[in-house]
């Protein structure tokens, strides 16, 4: 980007942090940066992020499972 003051090397410590079970005020905390700019960074890497729903996964689970008020729901993992 040419206007971008943000260092390659934190865009990637972004990028790598994006892909751990953090919220983006705390992955923008420890890289001085603004949540805002996290929620960017997520919306340029939403592609890798996305799954491919052309196709079955190679294992598939299915179970039933009495809920609240003794209704039955139905999971697929």
């Amino acid at each position: 980007d040419k206007y971008c003051n943000i260092s390659q090397a934190t865009r990637q410590k972004i990028f790598m942090h994006l892909q751990d079970d953090r919220t983006q005020a705390s992955i923008a905390l420890d890289n001085c940066v603004s949540p805002s700019t996290i929620c960017r960074y997520l919306d340029n890497y939403d592609d890798l992020f996305r799954r491919n729903y052309d196709y079955l996964p190679e294992h598939l689970a299915m179970d039933e499972v009495r809920g609240v008020g003794g209704q039955l729901h139905f999971i697929c993992i």
